[in-house]
């Protein structure tokens, strides 16, 4: 856990300090959390896991309550320092979430004139009702690429929304859990 107060101290000389905090909905975040968990194949057992997340705050140790970043970044830095922003806006505003940051910095380039890394190197989380799938065929394999589309396919076969792993209960219950905190 970083120690803010002592991150702070080492950034005082700089001219200006900024905190950006990117919030995602914890619907989002929480079943992205759970990704990483069943691709490191450290849990495949998502009821445990969403239980976990709603009554302690924290999915595999990160927080998943806005509020307990925030209180804690404050215990270093000033309210006026941090800028807090809702992904979903910046993942849909021109030039995506990328010129939202260049646009923090004031005087960067524009996001196209950079060069996009390829798909190898993008941090792209595999479809999640798929993955929760493959977890249950396989539980202690690291996920095969062609065989999960091979699964996605069969799972979307004339559909092209996206999928999600929650039940509505359960996806009404994260909701019911963490809209009043935030």
């Amino acid at each position: 856990r970083v120690d803010m107060a002592a991150l702070a101290a080492r950034l005082a000389p700089f001219e200006d300090v900024r905190i950006v905090y990117t919030a995602r909905r914890q619907g989002e975040l929480i079943q992205s959390i759970w990704l990483q968990t069943v691709k490191a194949r450290l849990s495949d057992r998502l009821a445990e896991f969403i239980k976990g997340a709603c009554t302690r705050h924290l999915a595999t140790g990160v927080p998943v309550d806005h509020g307990l970043i925030l209180d804690h970044v404050l215990t270093g830095f000033a309210p006026e320092q941090v800028t807090i922003l809702d992904y979903e806006q910046i993942r849909r505003a021109p030039g995506g979430v990328l010129q939202v940051f260049l646009d923090l910095i004031g005087n960067g380039p524009r996001a196209e004139a950079l060069d996009t890394v390829g798909e190898s190197q993008a941090n792209i989380s595999p479809d999640p009702l798929g993955m929760y799938v493959y977890g249950r065929i396989a539980p202690k394999e690291a996920p095969d690429a062609g065989e999960l589309a091979r699964i996605v396919a069969a799972i979307k076969k004339g559909h092209s929304a996206p999928t999600t792993v929650y039940s509505r209960k359960e996806f009404d219950h994260i909701r019911e859990v963490f809209a009043p905190l935030n």
